[in-house]
């Protein structure tokens, strides 16, 4: 064991923990259990996380810098860095574990973490920056910027939209006075017409009137229907096939109670009436039903149509 380590550290970064941290006695744990169990030292939300296993797995204390993680023959996997773990596989300290192709993620870490746990410095090459070389001619021949200015580009579209407008204004002036000029030229002519069209569309809207008043009248409609409507009555009982005996439920009389009682019985935990046929059953009623309703008739075979 390394004194210089005091804590194990679980950094959750997806899941139901995301941005907590728990930190876990070096010295008391050689081992973290993960999984949904209750059990389980890093415990994950048994309703959101529900690609993790009861037991998915575990990280086991190896040496004082030593670590492998152990997956516990789970459902869905264990990766590490993003890679799949067969069995079981060293870890490292900064480490990214995830529980499931989908599940919940967390960084694997030791506190304080021991230099030789340290990432190793990575070397980077520095390149010499450089520069591309344009010849005399080239470089003379290039075409200077050219263009206009945001501002110029607004006033010309401010301008256009403005003409515009002023142009549609004139067009619907110019529309209305011909319209004008047209009625008070012609209007002798126009009004006959008008008063003729009102003529006859009030004599339209009045017959229209009538149509929708018979058809909704209460007397026209049963009169229009009367040899349509039937009378349904049905009626249904249970029979002993076996027999053809009917099927009755028995009651009894007691004593102090003016009228018969019906009998159940309790059949596996659940309340049943006692049925036996109607010639066990000097007091009973049948396992029947009757009813009736009315319904119409729909086409020339014969169908009904009733809401019963």
């Amino acid at each position: 064991m390394n004194p210089s380590i005091k804590n194990f550290v679980i950094r959750h970064l997806v899941g139901a923990k995301a941005n907590q941290i728990e930190e876990f006695d070096f010295s008391r744990h050689n081992e973290l259990t993960l999984g949904r169990s209750g059990d389980s030292d890093v415990q994950f939300d048994p309703e959101i996380d529900t690609v993790v296993s009861r037991e998915h797995g575990k990280i086991v204390k190896d040496g004082p810098l030593a670590f492998t993680l152990i997956d516990n023959n789970s459902r869905n996997g264990i990766f590490v860095n993003k890679a799949r773990v067969k069995g079981s596989t060293p870890i490292q300290p900064g480490d990214e574990v995830q529980l499931g192709s989908n599940g919940p993620v967390f960084l694997f870490d030791v506190d304080p973490r021991p230099a030789e746990l340290m990432p190793a410095t990575r070397f980077v090459e520095v390149v010499k920056p450089t520069s591309e070389f344009v010849p005399a001619e080239v470089a003379a021949a290039s075409p200077e910027k050219s263009g206009i200015g945001k501002q110029t580009f607004e006033r010309v579209i401010t301008h256009e939209r403005q003409k515009s407008q002023r142009t549609l204004v004139a067009s619907v002036a110019g529309l209305i006075i011909v319209a004008g000029a047209a009625f008070f030229a012609f209007k002798d002519k126009i009004a006959p017409q008008i008063t003729n069209v009102v003529k006859n569309d009030t004599t339209l809207v009045t017959n229209v009137t009538n149509v929708v008043k018979e058809s909704f009248d209460p007397e026209a409609i049963a009169k229009a229907n009367i040899d349509k409507v039937v009378l349904i009555e049905f009626s249904s009982k249970l029979v002993h096939a076996p027999s053809g005996d009917d099927i009755y439920h028995r009651y009894e009389t007691y004593k102090g109670i003016d009228r018969p009682i019906p009998v159940y019985v309790e059949v596996d935990g659940q309340i049943e009436p006692l049925l036996d046929l109607k010639k066990n059953t000097p007091n009973g009623q049948p396992i029947a039903l009757q009813g009736s309703g009315s319904g119409f008739v729909v086409s020339k075979e014969g169908y009904i149509l009733t809401n019963r």
